[in-house]
């Protein structure tokens, strides 16, 4: 699977102790390495934040079967901190994937699809184990640590350029399509889960897999420091950035006291966000080990269309084996400043996916007393819940996409920096909600496809292209979610298909449609009301089965009345495309004679004085029977007996089938032949047998 990306910077990224390798993508330039400070700046929270925020629920969310198991190995553990460098098992655990049920002598395990965490007494048995493991075809690792980065911090103001730089805020104000929930599993420090900032936003108030065996995820209030406030920093960026609908599933992972958490804390937490429906995860993390049980853990995310976002790093260093970040599963995000260029700090390479703000950035956090307060900070960790917040935006519109699908939405709307296309530093560029236009071609015509409003408008001259499904228009990932379709007045035809399954879309179209073809409104169930044009000549098979409650608006004699009653709609009439059929009265000693012109559809009439009509053809179509065709459109079949057959010949009468509104037959004439009339292709009237000029009835 191609590589996403996502991504904005704060406070920090949790950094991996080792380094290994990973997946590479092409890299089209080097990069000089830039040496700029991290900056974190606190500052006292405005007091309008804690004004008109919701309440958010207070009690703990269960963990999974995984995440249960994996709380009562740690309470197992002979150990909660080790020197790794001095023995990499120091722990005396293992992350196993490919396992198969035999643990070695493991006093806990946790388990969940092959992927396995073993607690063992000593490093010594933990060391075993792992060899065992291998020689049974296992990929076992010992667990590993993940580092906090934490810096200074300085007094700053809210700053609202960000949003506006990745467009979030201008999705936000814009979007028309109804939002669904989304919610994002934030891997962090604990959270201060009563912060303004964050009020209504939070699914719980979260779960502590750090081993401090705490009910939730709540930060310590008796610490201080950018350890205690990163979650919650990260946290106010996803809020800040999202519309209500998106809410935070909070998981603290980092042991209090410490600036580090486990890889396998962090396995477990993926595990258990996943099967609590999670669709989005972020991660300010990484570690240089466990890339196996990443990559295990990665594929069960991926498969299930779960977003991963992760930071880049904060080393200011090209860095290609941190995981996940190096997966090729995620969305991982480098950090650019506000003239956005890239930051001094952020990380580099092929790992990058997309670039976010990442410097100077507001956010929420504490002061010293533990009181509300905000912070101006630095870091990819705070490009990356940017990243996170894209990711659950355009979910909240869809939340059926694919991570292809997605990931071509986010890099469609890319804001391209540096070298043209993907580079090392900018990956695909910088991420950008405020310009999501899909422009394509559909026939003669090309269509325009915008986001979060749901339009879709068709311009051009012509007909638009035939399909012969729903899922095969351009448009059909979105159609359930549009909200407003437009068709230019130069349109002249919509093809079979074209707005299948555009259920919630308020049309407008045009009165220069001259067809409509099968399916074109099928199963557009916000359709309730349409009107057909006069000149529209053709509509399809089907064209508006499945739309419940429809009225449709149109004219007589034209295919809307036909269409509406196929449709089980009602009609409402606006007139009558009149098919007038001319009476010839020729003059008498006691009458000058008249044309008398009747509409065969309502019945509007009006007289004209006599004038011989123009013979357009005339001859014999039977023994003693013999036709005349005029250019007033009447076909006069006169004389005595029965008209010659034409099953096997066209009718004499047949170069004139267009020019013919009107068929009378003389009372002498005692049968027609089948076929006679075939070829006819406008609609015509027959007069009543008993009276050579009585009005004519429709045929």
């Amino acid at each position: 699977m191609d590589r996403l990306c996502a991504g904005l910077s704060a406070g920090g990224v949790l950094r991996g102790v080792l380094l290994a390798g990973r997946e590479t993508k092409p890299m089209s330039r080097r990069y000089t390495r830039r040496g700029t400070a991290l900056l974190l700046v606190l500052t006292l929270l405005v007091s309008m934040l804690g004004a008109a925020l919701p309440v958010m629920q207070k009690s703990g969310a269960a963990s999974g079967t995984f995440a249960t198991a994996y709380t009562a190995l740690l309470e197992k553990a002979p150990v909660a901190q080790a020197d790794l460098e001095r023995d990499p098992y120091g722990l005396c655990r293992l992350v196993v994937t490919g396992y198969g049920g035999k643990d070695y002598g493991a006093v806990a395990a946790a388990v969940t699809d092959g992927l396995a965490i073993l607690q063992y007494d000593t490093p010594l048995a933990a060391r075993k184990a792992a060899v065992q493991l291998a020689q049974d075809g296992a990929t076992a690792e010992p667990d590993s640590l993940c580092q906090l980065e934490t810096d200074t911090n300085l007094t700053g103001n809210l700053c609202p350029w960000a949003g506006e730089m990745v467009g979030t805020t201008a999705f936000c104000a814009r979007r028309q399509i109804p939002g669904h929930r989304v919610v994002i599993a934030q891997i962090d420090t604990g959270f201060m889960l009563d912060h303004p900032a964050l009020q209504g936003r939070l699914v719980s108030d979260g779960i502590d897999l750090s081993g401090d065996g705490r009910a939730n995820a709540a930060y310590d209030t008796r610490q201080r420091g950018a350890t205690y406030w990163h979650a919650t920093a990260v946290a106010s960026v996803l809020a800040g950035n999202t519309d209500e609908n998106v809410k935070i599933l909070p998981y603290k992972v980092v042991r209090f006291g410490t600036d580090t958490c486990t890889a396998s804390a962090v396995l477990a937490t993926m595990e258990d966000a996943v099967a609590k429906g999670a669709r989005v995860l972020n991660m300010s993390l990484s570690t240089s080990q466990n890339r196996a049980g990443f990559a295990a853990m990665m594929d069960k995310a991926a498969a299930l269309g779960v977003a991963v976002c992760c930071s880049a790093g904060n080393v200011g260093a090209q860095i290609s084996n941190r995981y996940p970040s190096a997966l090729p599963q995620a969305i991982t995000v480098s950090a650019v400043t506000a003239d956005k260029t890239v930051a001094g700090f952020s990380n580099y390479g092929d790992l990058v996916d997309y670039c976010a703000p990442g410097s100077h950035i507001t956010v929420a956090t504490m002061d010293s007393g533990g009181a509300p307060a905000a912070t101006t900070a630095s870091g990819t960790s705070l490009s990356c819940p940017y990243g996170a917040a894209c990711c659950a935006l355009l979910l909240s519109l869809h939340p059926d996409l694919t991570l292809d699908q997605l990931n071509a939405l986010l890099q469609g709307s890319a804001e391209d920096l540096g070298d043209p296309g993907f580079d090392p530093i900018y990956g695909n560029g910088l991420l950008r909600l405020d310009n999501l236009t899909q422009t394509g071609t559909t026939g003669n015509l090309t269509y325009t496809l915008t986001l979060p409003e749901g339009t879709l408008a068709l311009t051009g001259t012509g007909d638009g292209a035939d399909y012969d499904r729903a899922a095969a228009t351009p448009w059909a990932l979105w159609a359930e979610e549009l909200q407003q379709i437009t068709v230019a007045d130069t349109v002249t035809g919509l093809g079979n298909f074209t707005f299948s399954g555009c259920q919630n879309a308020v049309f407008t179209l045009p009165e220069t449609l001259q067809r409509l073809g099968a399916y074109v409104f099928e199963n557009c169930k916000g359709l309730h009301t349409i009107t057909l044009p006069r000149n529209v000549v053709q509509v399809g098979t089907g064209a508006f089965s499945g739309c419940s409650d429809l009225t449709v608006r149109g004219w007589r004699n034209t295919p809307a009345p036909r269409a509406a009653a196929a449709a089980g709609a009602a009609f409402l009439p606006l007139g009558c495309v009149h098919n007038y059929v001319c009476q010839i009265l020729r003059p008498t000693d006691t009458d000058p004679g008249s044309l008398t012109y009747t509409c065969a559809v309502c019945g509007d009439t009006y007289t004209e004085p006599y004038a011989e009509p123009q013979v357009l053809g005339s001859g014999s179509c039977g023994r003693g029977v013999n036709w005349t065709c005029y250019a007033t459109g009447q076909l006069e079949i006169t004389g005595a007996g029965r008209l010659s057959a034409y099953s096997s010949s066209a009718a004499p009468w047949a170069a004139y089938a267009d020019t013919v509104s009107s068929v009378f037959i003389g009372q002498g004439v005692t049968g027609v032949t089948g076929y006679a009339f075939a070829d006819m292709r406008r609609r015509f009237c027959l007069p009543g047998s008993c009276n050579r000029w009585r009005a004519p009835l429709p045929f």
